[in-house]
């Protein structure tokens, strides 16, 4: 009878473990402007030191699944909008939050590209603008960089 009694206890207690492996969560939540309390979309939404993550769909909300018990960094950004970070403890039941972000304004470097006319060959302008002439041109390296043009040869390209 002991023995029959170890094998239900065993078995329970495999089933039980069993059952508290698999229990995840799902965080649910809206992003909204702070200022207009519109919703913001395409913000990126994930907890720190996972992959779980998602972004934010046109009404704002979003929902996170799959996700063990515990407690997590919860990550929100959104261009246009400061970072939102905040901790939540998921071991009860299944959250709702939601999530204001504060606008926050960036202002970026001018960027100034100009056309050499000294009937060199700019090695440079490959790297810097893509297209010749400035025609459908766009810019692809933002990076500074320092040169001589005199040091450099002749053109070899042809006006389209």
């Amino acid at each position: 009878m002991l023995a029959a009694f170890k094998k239900t206890f065993f078995l329970v207690a495999l089933c039980g473990y069993h059952w508290l492996a698999s229990v995840q969560f799902v965080l649910k939540g809206k992003v909204v402007d702070a200022t207009s309390a519109k919703p913001v979309t395409a913000a990126s939404v994930y907890l720190a030191s996972t992959s779980v993550g998602t972004i934010s769909a046109d009404d704002g909300h979003f929902v996170l699944d799959r996700i063990p018990p515990g407690k997590y960094d919860l990550v929100v950004s959104c261009v246009g909008f400061g970072h939102y970070t905040r901790q939540v403890s998921l071991a009860q039941s299944d959250s709702f939050l939601l999530i204001q972000l504060q606008p926050a304004a960036t202002a970026l470097k001018e960027v100034v590209v100009e056309l050499s006319s000294n009937g060199y060959y700019d090695p440079v302008e490959n790297m810097v603008v893509d297209g010749y002439w400035g025609w459908a041109s766009k810019i692809v390296n933002l990076l500074p960089f320092d040169y001589e043009p005199e040091q450099l040869g002749p053109r070899t390209r042809q006006q389209p």
